[in-house]
């Protein structure tokens, strides 16, 4: 399975498949499907070029153009052990770290990407469902359907697919502290995660209810009903 990732090994692979026949095939297009589908992915081509961990921000732009959204924030790892056993004083090391998530839409025909940056470098590359034409995404075509398709842990492209723009936005920031410990190495993480909320309301009149959608960098957190709209 790691091999088939390998952008060498798929070069192979185009020169044996003008020689083997169909039949003999079959292992390397399950080979390259299982490279096409969503989730985790090694590297993203962007018009013959490839993109991968560890690229810089302005490469990864220069490869494929500019994203079509763009979520920051930052997270800082704060560690706590102790100098020497049964010590009263501890070691503290802390390292912040500026997070961006990359949105790219290629269509309907390519998977939606989604590139995380930390401190400027490419460290993960994400696919979603499939993408949208960009003009008729900002167009729902059903605001009943668009509703019933939002789910927690949806990222903010998804919702403008199925319901476009809303007609209101509010944004606030919010620091968090999560605590983890190891008791046998007496060694305490704290982790610190400024989170960007963001709530967007969506009124498609009279007849339907007020809905409130309620983001954390860039995902879906919560859903809520309200009264009809105007």
């Amino acid at each position: 399975m790691e091999a088939c990732l390998l952008t060498g090994v798929v070069r192979r692979h185009k020169v044996l498949m003008m020689r083997k026949s169909p039949l003999a095939l079959w292992p390397i297009l399950l080979c390259l499907n299982l490279f096409l589908s969503a989730g985790p992915a090694v590297a993203l081509e962007c018009g013959g070029r490839f993109v991968s961990s560890g690229d810089r921000k302005y490469e990864v732009r220069s490869a494929c153009g500019k994203p079509v959204l763009v979520q920051k924030w930052q997270e800082e790892l704060v560690v706590f052990e102790p100098v020497v056993e049964d010590a009263l004083e501890q070691l503290r090391s802390s390292r912040v770290v500026n997070i961006e998530e990359w949105t790219y839409n290629f269509g309907p025909r390519r998977f939606l990407y989604f590139l995380r940056f930390e401190n400027g470098q490419l460290t993960r590359i994400d696919s979603g469902p499939y993408g949208f034409d960009a003009a008729s995404g900002l167009i729902p075509a059903d605001p009943e359907g668009c509703r019933r398709f939002i789910e927690p842990g949806q990222r903010m492209v998804e919702v403008l697919r199925y319901c476009g723009a809303p007609v209101s936005k509010d944004s606030i920031e919010d620091l968090r502290t999560v605590s983890i410990g190891d008791a046998k190495t007496r060694i305490l993480q704290k982790q610190k995660v400024l989170v960007r909320k963001e709530e967007w309301v969506y009124d498609f009149g009279s007849s339907r209810f007020v809905f409130f959608v309620t983001f954390e960098n860039g995902r879906v957190t919560a859903v809520e009903d309200r009264g009809y709209g105007h």
